[in-house]
């Protein structure tokens, strides 16, 4: 009996303080796809798109979608992006940028826009990441990674291939893999001009 009850004891104990990221699920579901932007320069950055489950969509809409045309008019846009966008600054918009291995900090983004999709049931955003890195002879290997360490936000992605929108570059090696439980790596390799 005794030996039970100490069974009993030991379960609730674990139970009770397990950690807190045993225990977290994700909440928002995002298909990510990011693109990457080389111009005359080099690599001017990444365009990211991200397309929501439907049920963090229709939060969106409702809350969004004044008029109710299942269609964002440029103020609609603005409040998706203050209400429901800019929190993810604090995160790096769950994004981490690596050049060589070398971590880029302080991530930005600019140009966002929001969709209501043809569907009517989802939200897609897109927006832009500069990078800013000049073409070397060498080659470089930049990898762009949609990740939340906390796992309320999972990334997924249909993407089979990096796309890249280029300009006197050879890509020499790309890849796109799951990253940690609930994120994705994409990557390339390349040579400037």
């Amino acid at each position: 009996m005794r030996k039970q009850m100490n069974r009993v004891i030991f379960i609730l104990l674990l139970i009770f303080t397990a950690p807190a990221s045993i225990l977290a699920h994700p909440h928002i579901f995002i298909d990510v796809s990011p693109s990457f932007v080389f111009d005359d320069n080099g690599l001017a950055g990444i365009t990211v798109q991200w397309h929501f489950d439907e049920l963090f969509s229709q939060d969106i809409i409702m809350s969004c979608d004044k008029d109710g045309d299942s269609k964002f008019n440029k103020e609609e846009i603005e409040n998706v992006e203050k209400d429901y966008f800019n929190y993810a600054k604090n995160s790096n918009y769950f994004s981490i940028i690596k050049i060589n291995g070398d971590t880029l900090k302080n991530i930005a983004v600019k140009d966002f826009q929001a969709f209501i999709n043809p569907d009517k049931l989802t939200v897609t955003y897109i927006y832009f990441i500069p990078v800013g890195l000049l073409y070397e002879t060498n080659i470089t290997k930049i990898q762009y990674i949609a990740n939340d360490h906390t796992t309320f936000v999972a990334f997924g992605s249909n993407q089979k291939e990096n796309s890249i929108k280029e300009k006197h570059v050879k890509i020499t090696k790309q890849y796109i893999k799951e990253f940690s439980y609930y994120g994705y790596e994409f990557g390339l390799e390349y040579k400037g001009k």
